[in-house]
């Protein structure tokens, strides 16, 4: 099976198949077949996004009678989607004690019903499909090293079991991993997720839908009769449209504010099929740092292990040292085994720490989103797919209660919310400042680095690549005007405040920003 990443031509370069063969779900999916750039003129909805959250909210919709369009920046499945480690599990860490404190028992329960729910019409529809993607029951745990964080595990164990899951006090599957407490709750899953979302569109697309790749939209007018939808190669006119981009690309309601987004890790390690340490369950070790393992299967005698982690926020931190930090911890566990793939995303949390899947402010009720699913989207994803789906029908989903609302987020998560934003205005501010300090100039740029420079009178995002041709791009991230920063390991542009990413040609790689750097001539 190859390892090798995807260049498809024709699309922008993209970051989250770095190093080493790159995410494992996109090189072994890189023949999936190109859906086109055109677009219809007019539908019911239009779906913005291709990862899990847009491939299932387009075909709930277009399968209860809407006409509706999936509209993707990239390649279906080929973002953060493609780069999860896909667990599917309604055991998250330490999320219902967390929300049990924050919201209450009720909230915590409905959570519970919402992605355990999910997890259930995941697993029919994968067999009633007869869907391919490498689907495994296995049992999720969530376990701690250090003896002092066992009140944590207690706290999860009592909350969970009060919010409906059958958890059991086991850590035996952690212990290889040093596991000194843990809980374990049985059924859960692991699958291929892009294999997955590539096969939901195509249903979708049987079932009369229509999909456009290499599509970026730069934005949605609602003023008139319907929306408007504006992209890259054309417009579109829809009575609804969802973004199911992960992180909203509209400022209404202020999104970038509410929401904390970080960056994680994998490094996927070949593992003999008879190593007795091959992990039996999908492990998430709850402290600082965290590990997360699953498995997936090679087909050659081999696993590949998935060992992940090392999170921090986006634009905020060293990203080379993240990948030799998870390959150290690889290779003490699984000495010898290749690393044949690393990869990583990034994922929003909202302020009040509940998903958010509702209509966005000022959008003349036709416009809804879906963010903050907390690093779990396979399950609150589906879910919130569920839940968009039945609120264009006019109707309320029994799992809605699992969602926050934007007055939530601003009540229940203030705190959070208030010191998120004063980081953010004091990067803001000291990015201003430091704009009056000379940098280093573009000539003094190693082949591989990439930093802001000085050119001539002003400044620049430098980048000199192997070869030695330097690329000049402005420095500004175009959603608010912060000073972005190199991330080193992935050769992108990355912003401290909102988390847009951009690739260092200036092209747009995440948002909430939709337009690409201006280029500064050498």
């Amino acid at each position: 099976m190859p390892l090798s990443s995807p260049k498809p031509a024709g699309h922008p370069p993209t970051t989250v198949t770095c190093g080493a063969g790159g995410s494992y779900w996109l090189t072994t999916t890189a023949d999936a077949p190109a859906y086109g750039r055109s677009l219809p003129e007019t539908v019911d909805v239009a779906v913005v996004g291709g990862g899990i959250v847009g491939a299932t909210t387009a075909l709930l919709l277009q399968r209860s009678g809407a006409t509706t369009a999936l509209i993707d920046a990239g390649r279906i499945g080929a973002g953060t989607t493609g780069a999860t480690t896909a667990k599917v599990s309604a055991l998250q860490a330490t999320v219902y004690s967390e929300l049990t404190r924050s919201h209450g028992p009720d909230v915590a329960a409905a959570y519970a019903r919402a992605n355990s729910g999910a997890l259930s019409w995941m697993r029919q529809l994968v067999s009633e499909e007869e869907i391919a993607c490498d689907w495994e029951d296995r049992p999720a745990v969530t376990y701690v090293t250090q003896p002092d964080r066992r009140e944590l595990i207690e706290q999860e164990l009592g909350a969970a079991r009060t919010a409906g899951l059958d958890v059991e006090e086991d850590w035996s599957l952690a212990l290889p991993f040093g596991a000194a407490a843990g809980i374990t709750l049985p059924g859960q899953a692991q699958f291929h997720p892009r294999r997955y979302v590539l096969a939901l569109t195509d249903a979708f697309v049987a079932a009369g839908g229509t999909v456009t790749e290499d599509a970026r939209v730069l934005g949605v007018d609602s003023s008139g009769d319907g929306c408007v939808v504006e992209t890259a190669g054309g417009r579109l006119r829809a009575d609804q449209v969802v973004l199911a981009t992960h992180y909203p690309l509209l400022d209404r309601g202020l999104f970038f504010a509410r929401l904390k987004v970080e960056r994680s890790y994998v490094v996927g390690v070949a593992v003999d099929a008879g190593s007795p340490k091959l992990p039996e369950g999908m492990l998430y070790a709850d402290e600082q740092p965290s590990r997360s393992l699953r498995t997936a299967p090679l087909g050659d005698g081999r696993e590949l292990v998935l060992v992940g982690g090392a999170g921090h926020h986006t634009g905020r931190s060293d990203t080379t040292g993240r990948y030799e930090e998870l390959t150290a911890w690889a290779g003490r566990h699984f000495p010898g085994a290749p690393v044949v793939g690393r990869w990583s995303a990034q994922d929003p949390t909202a302020s009040d720490g509940l998903p958010y899947a509702g209509e966005v402010p000022f959008g003349d009720g036709r416009i809804w989103t879906v963010t903050g699913l907390r690093k779990w989207g396979m399950t609150n994803g589906t879910a919130a797919a569920h839940v968009i789906s039945a609120a264009l029908s006019g109707e309320t989903h029994p799992w809605q209660q699992a969602f926050g609302s934007l007055g939530t987020q601003l009540r229940r998560g203030a705190s959070s919310l208030i010191k998120e934003n004063a980081t953010i205005g004091m990067r803001l501010t000291t990015d201003r400042a430091r704009s009056r300090i000379p940098p280093r100039t573009a000539a003094s740029l190693r082949p591989g680095e990439g930093a802001i420079v000085r050119h001539g009178a002003r400044f620049a995002a430098g980048y000199r690549d192997e070869s030695g041709e330097l690329t000049l791009v402005s420095p500004a991230c175009t959603h608010l005007g912060c000073e972005l920063r190199f991330n080193d390991a992935e050769r992108s542009w990355d912003c401290p405040c909102h988390a847009s990413r951009f690739a260092v040609d200036g092209t747009v790689l995440e948002g909430p920003a939709t337009r690409d750097l201006e280029p500064v001539d050498p």
